[in-house]
């Protein structure tokens, strides 16, 4: 745990306020995601969905200039502050034979982008 405050809503509190400093200036998301060791990572599947659901709101409800979304990170990787201890990817890394698998954050978001919606 990076002890970072945790709230998925507050994307979309960021974009809002955003917008309101700088009326139709295009926003691209990047490096937004979540530390979560535990198998499975239930944090990072409730983190990713509540936050898309914030970007979602952004984009249909209230028509802010939203050109992308980028979840940090793909891959679990090196954190300058707390080593390979934290794991950020979609998709865990085991750093003994770097094979690569799944995280259930990954899947969830998968299925966000297989469906091209978030479920209701």
């Amino acid at each position: 745990d990076m002890e970072w405050s945790l709230d998925p809503a507050s994307l979309y509190a960021v974009l809002v306020q955003c917008a309101r400093w700088a009326p139709g200036l295009p926003m691209l998301i990047t490096e937004h995601g979540v530390a979560d060791g535990r198998v499975p990572d239930t944090r990072r599947v409730e983190f990713v969905l509540r936050s898309l659901a914030g970007l979602r709101l952004a984009v249909v409800e209230r028509a802010l200039p939203i050109l992308g979304y980028l979840h940090w990170s793909l891959l679990d990787n090196f954190e300058w502050a707390k080593g390979f201890s934290m794991r950020f990817g979609l998709f865990r890394v085991d750093y003994g034979t770097l094979e690569r698998s799944w995280t259930q954050g990954g899947l969830a978001y998968k299925g966000v982008i297989d469906a091209n919606r978030l479920a209701s």
